[in-house]
């Protein structure tokens, strides 16, 4: 039973997730363990009918899915892509043997990838755990794409990653080179002497781009 990896986003910071299935000769149902809350639980619904709207055969056979570490709770659905490929995994379909890569992603119930929040965050965590690839949906790629160290790959659909492991290669986004823009001003705030309160309240409203009111 091979694991399926993937990341938990946790404030500015990123828990590794495992991701295991097992299948057993019981009556056909799914189980999701490892304090799932209310929408990673759906994600069994999800997964079914993406995976047998790609095409492919869900099991008919009791499957248990494992999130491990059990005492980080697992929200959202970034988790149905990588539930999707370790049930795949596990019935056979896929055949995964790299351990530095990851999958992010909410499934439709036609297969498709749906972009899923806190993209930065997670792939910046997984390039920091050694990750070598990561597959996220297309509309989270170019931000992702932002972290350098880690390729990204954008997928469409299930039934496309599948294809990929099959022989049809989906290609790594290109990383963008970061070219600073020069400055057009020739007055700098270093040209003002003193005045440090008011030049540090000009700085953090630039940080953040709010309005200034000078009276």
């Amino acid at each position: 039973m091979e694991k399926v990896y993937t990341i938990a986003p946790l404030g500015l910071k990123g828990v590794l997730v495992e991701v295991e299935a097992n299948l057993s000769r019981h009556l056909p149902k799914v189980i999701i363990v490892g304090l799932p809350d209310t929408s990673v639980q759906e994600a069994k619904e999800r997964v079914w009918a993406a995976i047998e709207n790609s095409d492919l055969q869900f099991p008919r056979q009791k499957v248990v899915v494992n999130l491990a570490p059990a005492q980080i709770r697992k929200e959202g659905g970034s988790y149905d892509l990588p539930i999707a490929i370790s049930i795949l995994q596990a019935s056979g379909v896929l055949d995964l043997t790299d351990d530095k890569t990851a999958f992010i992603g909410e499934l439709s119930l036609l297969g498709g990838l749906k972009a899923v929040p806190g993209i930065l965050v997670m792939v910046a965590s997984l390039k920091d755990m050694g990750f070598k690839r990561v597959f996220v949906p297309v509309k989270n790629a170019k931000e992702a794409n932002i972290i350098q160290g880690i390729d990204v790959y954008p997928i469409k659909s299930l039934a496309e990653l599948v294809a990929h492991y099959n022989g049809q290669e989906i290609k790594a986004l290109v990383k963008d080179i970061f070219k600073p823009r020069p400055v057009k001003t020739s007055v700098d705030m270093s040209d003002v002497k003193g005045q440090a309160q008011a030049k540090r309240v000009l700085e953090i409203a630039a940080a953040g781009g709010h309005n200034v009111l000078v009276l």
